[in-house]
């Protein structure tokens, strides 16, 4: 209850905060979070599921190209031979997008990201490519995403995956600049 609670709060200040997302030159601090689920993968007779939680912190260097940072937080589900266990993890990591279509009313970004964990039981890379949708139409920041993750598991003794997930999030470009003389 606590997570909804939160959630729509951040929806609620990012919706105020969303007032000048569209305008200006594009060029500007970003804060980004985002759910993900990625779908059900097999590999070596275990399936595994995973819930992600992150929060990127980047730059939009003008309305097309951006750099993020994200702090994300995976569990994976694990199901071998009716035992049932979860893994957590954090990963820290490094994306670059561009915006093929970016108007003063929709934008859509093309991403890819790179991750790697910070320690636990459950030590991985991720290879991410995925397309977020953003548009104003309801006034708040929110966008909705799809793509693709491999997982390179290196130590622990767990397989690697390759994930189909889903993402919503909220993204907030906060403008450098915006309405100074000169600039």
């Amino acid at each position: 209850m606590k997570r909804w609670i939160l959630l729509f709060a951040l929806l609620g200040a990012a919706a105020v905060a969303h007032a000048q997302s569209f305008v200006d030159n594009g060029k500007g601090m970003i804060w980004q979070f985002e759910f993900r689920n990625l779908f059900q993968s097999k590999s070596e007779g275990v399936k595994q599921r995973v819930l992600e939680e992150e929060l990127a912190v980047g730059y939009s260097f003008d309305p097309r190209f951006s750099l993020l940072v994200p702090v994300t937080r995976s569990v994976g589900l694990f199901d071998a031979d009716k035992a049932k266990n979860y893994e957590d993890a954090m990963q820290l990591g490094l994306g670059f997008g561009y915006a093929p279509l970016h108007t003063d009313h929709d934008r859509l970004d093309i991403s890819v990201r790179f991750g790697n964990t910070l320690g636990g039981d459950w030590h991985f890379r991720s290879y991410d490519a995925g397309v977020r949708w953003q548009s104003d139409v309801l006034w708040t920041p929110l966008f909705i995403g799809a793509g693709i993750r491999y997982v390179d598991a290196y130590k622990g003794g767990f397989a690697d995956y390759c994930h189909v997930y889903l993402s919503v999030g909220v993204r907030i470009l906060w403008h450098c600049g915006a309405g100074r003389a000169g600039r």
